[in-house]
């Protein structure tokens, strides 16, 4: 999972893929640190709903960035993708997902 975790952040710095990091309950699990390496200034949204799509913080981030097209990556596939990937196509975004555990 790592490994996955690691190739796929290290590939969106490479290509400077736009990127927005969110982690669910912080207070209880840090957000893996490869992914955090690749991205050290970034801060991670905490948020406290399992959607992501329903974070305001996450709307407002997608609709500035201008993109229809957007990579959603994920832990758990029905956990951290189902929810917001769903959400996303519903709103008319095109939606390409990698879960990080294959």
């Amino acid at each position: 999972m790592t490994n996955h975790a690691k190739a796929l952040s290290k590939a969106a710095n490479i290509f400077k893929v736009p990127n927005l990091l969110t982690t669910a309950f912080a207070e209880r699990q840090d957000l893996i640190k490869e992914i955090q390496e690749e991205f050290p200034d970034q801060k991670p949204i905490d948020r406290t709903g399992l959607n992501t799509w329903e974070d305001e913080r996450v709307l407002d981030w997608v609709k500035k960035s201008g993109h229809k097209k957007i990579v959603m990556a994920g832990l758990w596939t029905e956990v951290c993708l189902l929810m917001p990937v769903l959400s996303a196509l519903g709103d008319g975004y095109e939606i390409y997902f990698l879960p990080f555990f294959l």
